[in-house]
């Protein structure tokens, strides 16, 4: 029996691998080798290779460890702003909504209310002009009638004016 099952997913981990050794498999590789060289330049150890005791290799490796989780925590951090940006984003554009809709509404009365102060002022003039007509109307009777009796014309009937009536007032 030579099948092999998981030869398909032995390719696929190795593709992974590669994939991963890529820097856009690791997005935070190069700032954890940067912190790593750092440290081990501050640290005051020399290179290591095959031939470095263990507690150099033991140092490297928590050093490697420390960077990695430093990465990871400022990634983290990183995502963390970025969603309160977002948040804070969205947040400003519905204010920004709501604000351009009351200012819509706003402008809606003033234009309903502008259009009823033209018409009230429109009504308020037509009433004026008929005061004025009725005020030269009675004008002109009352100097028709206060005419002295020669000035008269033989054919104008004589006018009597009655006497106005007593004017109640109401007291407070």
């Amino acid at each position: 029996m030579g099948v092999d099952f998981f030869a398909s997913q032995r390719a696929a981990r190795r593709s992974a691998c590669e994939d991963r050794s890529s820097p856009e498999g690791h997005p935070h590789l190069a700032a954890v080798i940067r912190s790593v060289v750092e440290r081990h330049a501050e640290s005051g150890l020399g290179s290591i290779d095959r031939r470095s005791p263990p507690r150099d290799w033991d140092r490297l490796i928590a050093q490697v460890q420390t960077a990695a989780r430093m990465a990871e925590e400022t990634d983290a951090e990183i995502r963390r702003r970025e969603a309160q940006a977002r948040s804070l984003l969205r947040s400003a554009h519905k204010r920004l909504d709501e604000a351009r809709q009351r200012i819509d509404e706003a402008e809606e009365r003033a234009r309903r209310v502008e259009t009823g102060a033209d018409a009230r002022v429109a009504a308020a003039e037509e009433r004026a002009r008929q005061a004025e007509d009725a005020a030269r109307s009675a004008l002109a009777w009352l100097q028709r009638a206060n005419r002295p009796e020669q000035a008269r014309s033989p054919d104008e009937p004589a006018v009597v004016i009655p006497p106005l009536p007593p004017v109640l007032r109401r007291v407070a």
